[in-house]
């Protein structure tokens, strides 16, 4: 944790992570609404389960690469990959396609999380971590609510294309702006020890 919050670069990141998940709500709602009608019901189930299987399968061991890297070294990579995911979805190609896509960009997002769960609290002093905690979660939770919205209306204006590209260009924003503030949490080398509790604990919740 920071000997002194720095309320400048919490306040900053969590309007680029709010802009974010603003993509991320867009590209849900554009995938489902153009692929519904192709997939059917089954389908779409299946599109679901794409993006949110990847957090419960790997969010331990993205805990521990979280722990491990630093923040620069491990979220840029991820986002870029999440940014080219969303600009493929934006390309017309094949309603198979979507599925891989948004498997590898929910993949790459549970890493982007943990790492960045990670970070904030580095940025701020021991007393204000709940404060810079609920300042994201609020950036979070805007552009979660305004992603139906806003996505409902390009979509019936422009068509399906620019929510997937606003979706990639946010993940740029999000990995330049964590690279021009300088903001890193540096990684520990508990790795080994990490990865046998992590496997410990995944016994213990899948044990009869």
């Amino acid at each position: 944790m920071a000997k002194e919050t720095q309320w400048l670069k919490i306040q900053l990141l969590s309007v680029a992570s709010g802009i974010s998940f603003l993509g991320s709500a867009m590209t849900t709602w554009a995938v489902v609404l153009r692929d519904k009608d192709v997939a059917g019901a089954s389908g779409v189930s299946l599109l679901f389960l794409c993006m949110l299987l990847p957090s419960v399968l790997l969010s331990p061991w993205a805990g521990l690469l979280a722990d491990k890297y630093s923040t620069r070294t491990l979220m840029p990579p991820l986002l870029i990959v999440m940014s080219l995911c969303s600009f493929s979805l934006a390309m017309g190609w094949p309603a198979w396609w979507s599925y891989i896509a948004l498997l590898i960009s929910a993949s790459a997002n549970t890493g982007v999380n943990a790492a960045f769960s990670a970070l904030l609290p580095s940025l701020a002093a021991k007393e204000d971590v709940p404060r810079a905690s609920g300042l994201n979660s609020i950036a979070t939770a805007l552009g979660s609510l305004l992603a139906p919205a806003i996505g409902g209306t390009l979509v019936g204006t422009t068509g399906f294309h620019w929510p997937f590209i606003i979706d990639g260009v946010s993940f740029i924003i999000l990995t330049i702006a964590i690279l021009l503030l300088r903001v890193n949490r540096s990684g520990v080398s508990t790795h080994e020890e990490g990865s046998l509790q992590a496997l410990a604990g995944l016994k213990f919740v899948f044990q009869d």
